[in-house]
């Protein structure tokens, strides 16, 4: 062997092997060492209590903050104490006995030390050790709250532009509080049971469809999936349990006779009936177009008496493609009644979308009306 160890780890390099650069040295023994080490520190947390007498108010009293270190950065919490500087011990970190109320300072000091230290061994649990979480912790944040992890997930969703998942997510959240009546709920107390009893809810309280349980579970299973990767949870509580499968659904198709039916309904205008009928035959003329594109239209979609758009993303339908399509009589019929033809490039053709509002995302930007007559159309 070039090298050997004595038993505090050093090495040696004996004579005959002198040709052992110090630098393979360092790579093949040392490296691996400061690594681990490093790995190691990384792993610990340092908590103490610090008088700031840089903070002194005129009445010379001091705060008494908890400083804990990890990872290489130090945070700091108040611990709402203030005395003066004559009457703390740097050493001890604890308040003397000069001051009269002493032994009550430090019983919430070593209070609010052993709940720093607990934090810290559960974040290590879950290879989650930092100090702003350890800080977070201690000021009453559960990592193994389902709600408060939910919301924070929720707003990962925002932050991404996930706009609709998040709104997804938060009728899910809801559902739970709302069978949970409110009550505190760990991550790891939903099991098989959990899952049963809240199924059995959603059928008994809310009366859901069987799709819609399914998509109910799908975005809680989301949830546990990234607890289960942040180590919060050991196991999937999805492993012993089967949410009911999707069924396809029974669309049944309108008849020729019912669509002529609905087209010679006599409505007033401008009702809410009125406008619905419209944006639903001119959907229909048009080869089925979207609600969602069929709200964007605007005056420079309608050229040479066609319909030119490009149709949004769906999950089906990845790449966004040009529909190029003849408007029927009975289309232009209906565009003539929002006079289309007076209308600017970048005007929408029909009043639904408020423009006043955020855009990019259609649900805040429906007007009041569109919203009703979106719910009477859609039954919701």
């Amino acid at each position: 062997m070039p090298l050997s160890f004595d038993l505090n780890g050093d090495f040696r390099i004996n004579k005959q092997h002198e040709e052992v650069t110090k630098y393979k040295v360092f790579i093949t023994y040392l490296l691996p060492r400061i690594r681990a080490l490093k790995i190691r520190n990384n792993m610990r947390v340092s908590i103490s209590f610090v008088l700031k007498t840089q903070k002194k108010n005129k009445q010379g009293y001091c705060p008494i903050y908890l400083r804990v270190y990890s990872r290489g950065k130090t945070r700091y919490m108040s611990c709402n104490i203030k005395i003066k500087p004559k009457d703390w011990n740097d050493d001890k970190e604890e308040v003397r006995r000069s001051h009269e109320r002493c032994v009550k300072l430090n019983e919430e000091l070593h209070r609010i030390k052993v709940k720093a230290e607990n934090a810290g061994l559960e974040l290590k649990r879950v290879d989650q050790l930092d100090a702003d979480s350890v800080i977070k912790m201690v000021r009453g944040y559960d990592i193994k709250d389902f709600f408060g992890y939910a919301e924070e997930y929720r707003d990962t969703l925002e932050a991404q532009g996930r706009v609709r998942l998040k709104k997804q997510t938060q009728v899910t959240i809801n559902k739970i509080e709302a069978f949970t009546d409110g009550e505190p709920l760990a991550i790891d107390q939903i099991d098989r049971r959990f899952l049963e009893r809240f199924q059995h809810f959603l059928e008994q309280e809310y009366e859901n469809a069987i799709n819609t349980i399914n998509k109910e579970f799908e975005r809680l299973k989301q949830i546990t999936n990234r607890a289960l990767k942040d180590r919060i949870i050991l196991k999937d509580p999805f492993e012993e349990f089967d949410p009911p499968s999707r069924q396809r659904s029974k669309n049944t198709a309108l008849t020729f006779d019912q669509i002529q039916a609905i087209e010679y309904l006599d409505l007033t205008p401008d009702t809410r009936l009125w406008h619905t009928r419209n944006y639903f035959l001119f959907s229909f003329y048009n080869a089925g177009i979207r609600f969602g594109d069929l709200c964007k239209l605007k005056g420079k979609n309608i050229v040479d008496g066609r319909l030119k758009y490009l149709m949004s993303k769906t999950q089906t339908n990845t790449k966004p493609k040009w529909k190029n399509i003849k408007l029927q009589p009975p289309a232009l019929q209906i565009l003539e009644h929002y006079d289309y033809q007076e209308k600017g490039e970048k005007e929408y053709l029909f009043p639904i979308l408020d423009t006043s509002k955020n855009l990019e995302d259609p649900a805040k930007s429906l007007t009041g009306t569109s919203k009703a007559r979106i719910r009477w159309l859609t039954g919701r």
